[in-house]
């Protein structure tokens, strides 16, 4: 007995109508693919909901739905399933989207059908037989016949000009070519008459759209010749002339690495940026790190067990190591591994000291895969719950061969207290890792810390978070055009420059969310972006006319911190304030700098000490060529001994790190010594000091009436948490450090 429920199932959809009459096999998967670029369009990338799209058109489709909308049937026979056209299933994936209720997606692809249906007409146009043929076209692997109807169809579809438009233009360009007598033509050449007849007749806009990202011949030979890099940003050279800053991000890349970075770079300079933000960018009022590859995360972080991958027990580390191409592939910088106790302390129970198959063994395994892949990896410290895998950690870490993307320790500043504190041997690791920038101290506070350059993880957050993007801001530009004892004025300049770049980190995210499909990673993270201060140290000097005054710098600092988190709206990114992605920025900004001083005018810097941190100083005469200064680093002089200038500085941020490294020293205390001594004396001191509503209220006219002001002095004033952990150092050099706190001799 037959069930009625299967006589009534439809036929499965098997053939297709295409416009040419011809019948194909039906592909459910090309619509996957139709909705994926419409999802893509629309910045709300979903995989699984373009496979369900396509599943419930087929099913739609094989119910008849299709005849239904064509008002027309198409049999293989008079017994044959029904032959939906291509319209009709077009005109189903429409319904579809706005009964899904994504009308966004809907739109787009509406759009795109438009696009291809006016392709499509234009490629019907005839081009003249008298002198066509004679005309080959060159193109990049192979050779066509001349076509003006290719060329307007691509103006319809890349320039999206109207069809008669595109006609118009295209017969301009034909009669151009058969004027000049040419036997051959390149594609380049055709582009560059068409974009010649788009100036003609004003259509600069359409010009912008289907203007090629291309690379000058000249380039590339001074590429091949050696120049790397430097024949698109010959301020690379300033690094070579005394700067011994980090060289994370600056060295030579292959030459496939080179060309594609300055392609994607100047592609985001005309299609990723916002007007504004790319205006300021290349003024070099600011900088957008890593335009070379603006499909990628900066920065991941990732826990370590998930990172792992299920692998379990001593095995886990090294099952690890399989995941990390694909992660560090999704990323320009590179990937720090989180809760990492669990995983290095089964391994440090299970292998011997030193052994090539315990901890040393598997950093020596991370520093392989990172340099093979050019992006670092950073590792978060076990903690102090797994003690005895952190000593064996550190011993390893000392041994490991230093090179420019070798692996960095991540501890809490609490750790680095602890670890000062205790025997000579840990201290003197930890001294070196840390003086070494192989070790890197990090805050936080309850509720928010530290997780990658650029990341902060929220409390009981156990997923990926990604910085998306960093904007550096040429504070030493702010400082001159305002002068010195002018802080007031530099504040309302950098108000206003925040405020752009916030809107930047924007456009960024949107076009990271509309280009997911370019990056491996199949985990979907939270993502934030940073704003880098650049030339901290150097606006400071303008600003104090000569001397560095480190509450200054964390009031500036602090009004940072209050934009990243006001500036953003309802469903904007998180902001953060990031000392890491500068080191390309320093560079840039302080040559656009000494482009702009041109002639030796006033030189301010010869005022006071430390001139040739200042743009114009002796520039001319090739001294003093030393590049702004990158991240916290301030070495003040005077009352403040180094570290404690920094950890004054620090007072306002919330999380972060302490970056770049303190200078080292042989002296007890250290500077580091110093820098926990300074932090430990803040604990239970309120940061609004430095923003005192009296007094300041004419300096941050900037913030309007007293309430906003009000609000901002709160704000900042709750950067620190007062009820953070105390630590208790009982080193011989933090107890000095201690002893000698400058306040006393105020």
């Amino acid at each position: 007995m037959v069930d009625r429920r299967d006589q009534e199932r439809p036929e499965p959809l098997r053939f297709v109508r295409k416009r040419d009459g011809r019948v194909v096999g039906f592909d459910r998967g090309k619509i996957s693919d139709a909705v994926r670029r419409a999802t893509s369009a629309a910045g709300e990338e979903d995989a699984a909901f373009a496979d369900d799209v396509a599943a419930v058109v087929e099913m739609a489709l094989a119910r008849g739905a299709g005849r239904q909308a064509n008002g027309d049937e198409h049999r293989m026979g008079s017994d044959g399933p029904p032959v939906p056209e291509i319209e009709a299933i077009q005109d189903c994936v429409e319904r579809a989207l706005i009964e899904l209720g994504r009308a966004a997606v809907a739109k787009a692809y509406i759009l795109y059908r438009d696009r291809r249906a006016r392709a499509r007409e234009a490629l019907r146009v005839r081009p003249p037989t008298n002198a066509a043929h004679d005309v080959e076209v060159l193109e990049a692997d192979r050779t066509a016949a001349w076509s003006k109807s290719r060329i307007a169809a691509a103006l319809v579809t890349e320039a999206e000009l109207p069809r008669d438009v595109a006609e118009t233009v295209a017969t301009r360009v034909e009669e151009r070519v058969f004027a000049a007598g040419l036997e051959s033509i390149s594609t380049s050449l055709i582009r560059a008459l068409v974009d010649n007849e788009l100036v003609d007749l004003g259509l600069t806009a359409a010009l912008e759209r289907q203007e090629p990202v291309s690379l000058p011949r000249h380039d590339l030979r001074l590429l091949f010749g050696g120049e790397g890099e430097r024949c698109w940003s010959p301020w690379l050279d300033l690094r070579e002339r005394g700067d011994t800053g980090p060289p994370e991000a600056l060295e030579r890349s292959d030459l496939e690495r080179a060309l594609a970075g300055e392609a994607l770079r100047r592609f985001a300079l005309r299609d990723v940026l916002d007007a504004r933000g790319r205006e300021l960018h290349l003024g070099g009022d600011m900088h957008v790190e890593d335009l070379r590859s603006p499909h990628l995360y900066l920065t991941l972080g990732i826990p370590a067990e998930l990172a792992a991958a299920g692998s379990a027990g001593s095995d886990g580390p090294f099952g690890l190591l399989a995941s990390l191409p694909s992660l560090l592939a999704s990323t320009a910088r590179g990937i720090a591994l989180e809760d990492t106790g669990a995983l290095l302390g089964d391994l440090a129970r299970a292998t011997r000291p030193r052994s090539p198959l315990g901890l040393g063994g598997w950093l020596r395994a991370v520093a392989a895969v990172a340099e093979a892949s050019g992006r670092r990896v950073d590792v978060h410290s076990p903690g102090t719950r797994h003690a005895a895998a952190r000593a064996r950690l550190l011993e390893e870490w000392v041994e490991l061969d230093q090179a420019p993307l070798s692996p960095r320790l991540l501890l809490d500043e609490s750790e680095v207290a602890e670890l000062a504190a205790s025997s000579s041997g840990e201290r003197a690791r930890l001294l070196r890792l840390l003086e070494s920038g192989r070790a890197v101290a990090t805050f936080g506070r309850e509720g928010e810390q530290f997780a990658a350059p650029g990341c902060r993880r929220q409390a009981r957050e156990r997923g990926l978070v990604a910085c998306g993007g960093a904007v550096a801001i040429n504070l030493p530009r702010l400082a001159r055009a305002a002068g010195p004892w002018r802080e007031e004025r530099m504040m309302e300049d950098l108000f206003g420059l925040l405020s752009c770049a916030v809107e930047t980190c924007r456009a960024l995210q949107r076009f990271q969310n509309s280009a997911a499909s370019a990056r491996p990673l199949t985990l979907r993270p939270r993502v934030g972006y940073a704003l880098v201060p650049v030339g901290l140290r150097e606006a400071l000097r303008v600003l104090g006319d000569g001397q560095v005054d480190a509450e200054q710098g964390a009031r500036l600092l602090g009004l940072m911190v209050e934009a990243a988190s006001r500036f953003p709206g309802p469903g904007a990114p998180a902001m953060v304030v990031s000392p890491f992605f500068g080191e390309r920025a320093r560079l840039r900004l302080f040559g656009l700098d000494v482009e702009r001083s041109g002639a030796p005018g006033v030189r301010q810097g010869l005022l006071f000490d430390g001139a040739a941190d200042v743009p114009g100083a002796d520039w001319a005469e090739g001294a003093g060529r030393r590049p702004y200064g990158l991240g916290y680093a301030l070495a003040v002089r005077g009352r403040l001994r180094p570290g404690e200038g920094e950890a004054e500085l620090m007072r306002t941020l919330p999380s972060g790190a302490l970056y770049p490294a303190l200078p080292a020293s042989v002296d007890e205390p250290t500077a580091h010594d110093r820098f926990l001594a300074a932090r430990e004396r803040q604990r239970g001191v309120d940061p609004g000091e430095l923003l005192p509503l009296e007094g300041e209220r004419a300096r941050l006219r900037l913030l309007g009436d007293d309430e906003r002001l009000a609000e901002v002095v709160a704000a900042v004033s709750g950067a620190r948490d007062n009820d953070a952990t105390k630590v208790a150092p009982s080193s011989v050099g933090i107890e000095q450090a201690k002893t000698e706190d400058p306040r006393e001799d105020r």
